[in-house]
């Protein structure tokens, strides 16, 4: 999705919709874990909201996504 938003005026490919979309990529896992949990979703907006405001973002966007299935009747109540 970054690629689509922010894609550079670069006389070659596609042309992003804000191409001066400036993009912070930010990792919610812990550690080594692979698949993230609810609270660590909480925490990472919490981290997140505490930058934005100091670094005067305007626009965010929480995306994930989650795959360990496994868990998901454990954590459903949580997400």
């Amino acid at each position: 999705m970054a690629a689509i938003i922010a894609a550079p005026r670069n006389e070659f490919g596609t042309v992003g919709i804000f191409p001066e979309a400036r993009i912070v990529s930010i990792r919610v896992t812990r550690g080594t874990d692979v698949y993230i949990a609810p609270n660590d979703v909480e925490w990472g907006v919490r981290k997140c909201r505490t930058w934005a405001l100091m670094a005067g973002v305007r626009v965010s966007s929480v995306v994930m996504a989650e795959s360990l299935y496994d868990q998901q009747p454990r954590d459903i109540q949580a997400w």
